[in-house]
């Protein structure tokens, strides 16, 4: 099977830690380094770690791409800390705490729970207050005359094993709450942008369906289903899994959207303008960030893998008291 969406990888970007690295953004000539003069120069400055260690630090720090600047750095701050002018509606640029932890303990319970009922229920009634919490700050930010919308990113470190089928899920999530996704595939790192509400949220949702969705693979290879212990097979899971859930997203968000215009009591043609709104300056701000990027290919997975793991994402049934597709 070849998963039918893909996720934007990007060329750019670039990342150091390690011995030695305050010393370095300062020594690397744009024309391109003496990479053992680097090294000789830190070893000066920290005697402490081996000529091997530095050199090698100095080599990779020197292989590595300009680092994308997502918000101004420490020393640029003012020291009066001012007020962001694009958040005159109170929770504009951060969301309430009590909706976050609501949000975090419906997801928590879903995670814990055995039973694939209990966790449609409660990843449900999470994605339903995620959507209307959105779109009622959204709500407010016109109604108040604001402007601008506030657009911020983050990055988010993705560990192994199968990182780029992770991406593939984090990339389904955002897209499905209007969140840009962008894979730098020699560091593992992704940056998503968006509003700072909806950002959080996809985090959320992320790491608690990334749990569901390991979990559910696990199940799968105690049921001893065919080559189920097998990375392929695992890979074809994640990106079933994926795939489904993002659709299933969608479909949840379009329902949710148009609960909340009736409960605004406007007409759903009158809101949706509001939310393109958010989506195009989000998609402005991520052109910026990104101006040049490309999209990975989609690539032959295996079919049990995928089928599997889309009927666990059926099982996750993300409609407030819908049974599971899948029976």
């Amino acid at each position: 099977m070849t998963p039918n969406r893909t996720y934007i990888r990007s060329p750019h970007g670039g990342f150091g830690n390690g011995a030695g690295a305050s010393h370095l953004a300062g020594r690397v000539p744009v024309d391109g380094p003496d990479v053992r003069a680097l090294a000789a120069g830190l070893l000066f400055e920290d005697p402490y770690h081996s000529v091997y260690q530095l050199t090698d630090l100095s080599l990779t720090w020197t292989n590595l791409p300009g680092w994308t600047v997502l918000a101004p750095p420490p020393s640029t701050w003012p020291v009066v800390r001012v007020a962001d002018p694009t958040a005159a509606v109170p929770g504009e640029t951060e969301a309430d705490a009590k909706v976050l932890n609501r949000i975090r303990g419906l997801l928590a319970k879903a995670e814990a729970t055995d039973f694939a009922e209990e966790a449609e229920i409660f990843t449900a009634k999470a994605q339903e207050l995620m959507t209307r919490y959105a779109i009622n700050a959204a709500l407010l930010h016109t109604q108040n005359g604001v402007g601008n919308t506030a657009v911020h990113s983050r990055r988010i470190h993705l560990e192994n094993p199968y990182v780029k089928e992770k991406v593939h899920l984090l990339t389904e999530i955002g897209d499905s709450n209007r969140v840009r996704t962008v894979w730098f595939s020699s560091l593992a790192i992704a940056t998503v942008v968006g509003t700072p509400l909806d950002l959080q949220q996809v985090d959320m949702l992320f790491t608690s369906l990334l749990v569901q969705a390991t979990r559910a693979m696990q199940f799968a290879d105690a049921d001893s289903r065919g080559g189920s212990r097998t990375t392929s097979f695992r890979k074809g899971f994640l990106a079933g899994f994926a795939s489904r859930i993002g659709q299933r997203l969608r479909d949840a968000d379009s329902r949710a959207t148009a609960e909340a215009a009736d409960e605004a009591s406007i007409p759903v043609d009158a809101l949706l303008p509001i939310l393109a709104t958010k989506s195009e300056a989000v998609d402005a701000e991520f052109d910026r960030l990104f101006p040049r990027t490309k999209k990975a290919r989609g690539r032959a997975v295996d079919a049990n893998g995928w089928y599997a793991g889309q009927a666990a994402a059926d099982d996750a049934s993300l409609a407030p008291g819908e049974r599971a597709l899948r029976r």
